[in-house]
């Protein structure tokens, strides 16, 4: 679930709260119609700080930085009680700026169909997200990676999938970055159906090496 989104300068970037953003940020520096886990890409670690990350959490303990068995590129937002989880929503809480995702929505075993989720005119994604630090052995380099929390689909969602991301509302966000919030867990709600669009796009998103405006067009 959420494993492709698309970041580009459409006028989803004209409506966002100003003030969580850089002041020098360049959506179209970072650009990618069809961005996959194991990319590298930009977070919010708090308002007006981004950062390069790679999507796909590598805990500290792993030995390379690398994807490993576990799809860590996403984590059930019902399943962080453990202590390894619960110091990350403590205190390594970030967002992620998207205009939208990529979700494939399964017709029979054999045929699944993509749909491009993306908010309306008056919305934006934020993608509530955590991330940890793993610490090369040989040079003590630091090396941050991420994932996206997820939730229950909410009525607009699932008709695609049982699952989506969870995003955030622009004053949510900050609340999100702000490590003296009492109740992160609190936020983590399924957006508002209403606020939601979608329509069907080409298969040739479920090739990652695709990336071009097309990919988010509607399939005829």
């Amino acid at each position: 679930m959420c494993g492709r989104y698309e970041l580009n300068d459409n006028r989803t970037f004209k409506i966002i709260e100003k003030n969580l953003l850089p002041d020098d940020f360049n959506v179209s520096v970072y650009k990618h119609f069809n961005i996959a886990p194991t990319m590298t890409v930009p977070v919010l670690t708090a308002p007006k700080q981004m950062e390069l990350m790679y999507w796909w959490l590598i805990p500290p303990y792993e030995k390379e930085f690398k994807a490993g068995k576990y799809s860590m590129f996403n984590k059930k937002s019902e399943e962080l009680d453990k202590p390894y989880w619960q110091n990350l929503l403590k205190a390594q809480r970030c967002v992620l700026p998207l205009s939208g995702f990529y979700e494939w929505k399964k017709i029979d075993s054999k045929t699944k169909i993509p749909y491009r989720i993306h908010p309306d005119d008056a919305a934006f994604f934020w993608g509530a997200c955590l991330y940890d630090n793993w610490i090369d052995r040989n040079t003590g380099e630091v090396k941050r990676s991420f994932t996206i929390l997820t939730t229950a689909a909410n009525e607009f969602m699932a008709e695609v999938h049982d699952r989506m991301p969870v995003f955030l509302q622009p004053e949510r966000a900050f609340d999100w970055l702000n490590p003296e919030f009492p109740n992160p867990k609190d936020l983590l709600a399924p957006f508002p159906a209403e606020q939601m669009c979608k329509y069907r796009v080409s298969k040739d998103v479920g090739n990652s090496r695709n990336n071009y405006p097309e990919l988010i067009l509607p399939a005829e």
